[in-house]
């Protein structure tokens, strides 16, 4: 079928090639079905043009040709080579919604300043079922989701962020976004992955997702960072004010929510090399949350695992064998609602508390949850540390599930009272906390936020006084005798 083509008004778009002159405007605009195999023998398009209720079939470029392409709506691109966008020469423009791009049996990998969204505009990237094809962000590539827009990826195949990778989402200025505890309905602009597919960091690689909009992971999509020394950073590395005069600071310009629904998982499990030395403190992969206020809701058969070498923190960073940093950030909501949270091996949940905010707590939501962690595999439980900006009180333990705060729904959680939930493997204690050390050795986390020494393996919790925090224990200590107390600075006295 012969393309239809129409006249499209003035607009502004991102510039055209240089080599293009001034065809920036009025813009041919393609209509119907266009092959490019059938008509010009799978030559790559180059020119300046749009596409408008039409299909492109057999899409491909040259490196030594220029390419001004804007999708107008209802646009579907069908890859008939793989496409690599090089800066300088290729330009896409998403202009309308419902705009597809089918890599087919081939990649897309996209160039800084080739790939543009207007306000309001969509494009979905869908991934073939009998394939395994790659979409990369490269090397210090920047998306901008303008506000209202739609990056969306589909089908079994993997998004790559390449290092200083950046999604950011440009919801208007002065125009905060406001999520709502226990909803995902919002204006903003979205990332979204679905139906099996997979977003990853490349390994020794740092991505980053900024502004203010919505992350969202369902039907068996995942966001897996499986790179040895890989990294998403959402948030920023420090506080900042964006850049901008009198602006927002980082806990307004960074306001971001994580829905990960039916089916959906975050996993952060490299793939290790061996290596000599105690594996417990070779951290290879890092999922880290600073600077930012972030919303981290899974529900319906959902996932967070945190597997061997991997770390998942949330206000703090360099969470490794050592303590980590707290960090500014306000964690508004964090719920498990019927989902799982899987911590195994020395793999880390860190969680250090709200600050530069008011109120400090967060909605907590447990409903149904499962807490454990790989148990089909001789992993053993993981780790979780409470990261304090005392260093002398982040406390790190093994992962438990005894404690009903875990399965409830919490309108002021704070992050030492969750952490504690997930340490606590004694039901005597309600204010301090018994727990394994990452050594499996069993100590007191005090009422006043310090470590006991080490009990013996036979001494068992008696009881705590909640008026002066004292924690009884009955047993055998070699230290002290049969019966000691656990004073609320860690200290043990007869």
């Amino acid at each position: 079928v012969r393309a239809v083509t129409t006249e499209q008004p003035r607009r502004t778009i991102h510039p055209p090639l240089n080599n293009l002159g001034a065809v920036r405007y009025d813009q041919p605009v393609w209509k119907g079905i266009h092959d490019l195999k059938a008509q010009s023998g799978l030559k790559p398009l180059s020119g300046n043009l749009a596409a408008q209720d039409a299909t492109i079939k057999n899409f491909s470029v040259d490196n030594s040709l220029s390419l001004n392409l804007s999708l107008l709506g209802n646009a579907i691109v069908e890859l008939g080579a793989d496409v690599d966008l090089i800066s300088g020469t290729h330009i896409i423009n998403i202009v309308g919604t419902g705009n597809v791009i089918k890599l087919k049996t081939y990649n897309f990998a996209i160039d800084p300043t080739t790939f543009y969204f207007n306000t309001n505009a969509e494009v979905t990237f869908v991934f073939p079922d009998e394939g395994a094809q790659t979409l990369t962000i490269k090397d210090s590539t920047h998306i901008d989701l303008e506000n209202g827009s739609l990056l969306k990826v589909s089908g079994p195949g993997r998004m790559v962020l390449a290092n200083e990778a950046t999604v950011t989402f440009k919801t208007i200025p002065g125009a905060a976004l406001i999520f709502t505890v226990g909803t995902a309905d919002h204006p903003g602009p979205k990332l979204v992955l679905t139906d099996r597919a997979v977003m990853s960091v490349a390994s020794s690689a740092t991505a980053n997702i900024l502004g203010i909009g919505s992350v969202v992971v369902e039907q068996a999509a995942s966001i897996l960072l499986d790179g040895v020394l890989s990294k998403l950073l959402v948030g920023r590395d420090t506080p900042t004010d964006d850049g901008l005069v009198g602006g927002p600071s980082s806990l307004t310009a960074n306001n971001i929510l994580f829905y990960v629904t039916h089916g959906g998982q975050i996993w952060v499990e490299p793939v290790l090399v061996a290596s000599p030395g105690d594996v417990r403190f070779s951290y290879g992969a890092r999922f880290s949350v600073q600077y930012a206020t972030t919303y981290i809701r899974f529900e319906n058969g959902a996932t967070l695992g945190i597997g061997p070498a991997g770390v998942f923190e949330v206000n703090s960073k360099n969470n490794e064998s050592t303590a980590g940093t707290a960090v500014s950030g306000n964690l508004v909501e964090l719920a498990f609602n019927r989902s799982s949270l899987i911590v195994s091996g020395n793999g880390m949940f860190a969680l250090g508390d709200n600050q530069g905010i008011t109120p400090t707590t967060f909605s907590y939501d447990g409903l149904e949850a499962y807490i454990d962690w790989d148990t089909a595999s001789d992993k053993g439980p993981g780790l979780v540390r409470y990261v304090n900006s005392d260093a002398d009180k982040t406390i790190t333990g093994r992962i438990t599930y005894h404690s009903a705060d875990l399965y409830a729904t919490i309108s002021d959680m704070t992050s030492q009272r969750l952490m504690r939930a997930l340490m606590n493997r004694s039901s005597n204690l309600t204010s301090s906390t018994l727990l394994l050390d990452m050594y499996d050795a069993s100590r007191v986390w005090t009422v006043a936020g310090f470590l006991s020494e080490a009990l013996d393996a036979n001494d068992v919790i008696d009881d705590e006084r909640t008026v002066n925090g004292a924690v009884y224990v009955d047993g055998h200590n070699s230290k002290t005798s049969d019966k000691f107390t656990v004073n609320p600075d860690g200290s043990m006295t007869a």
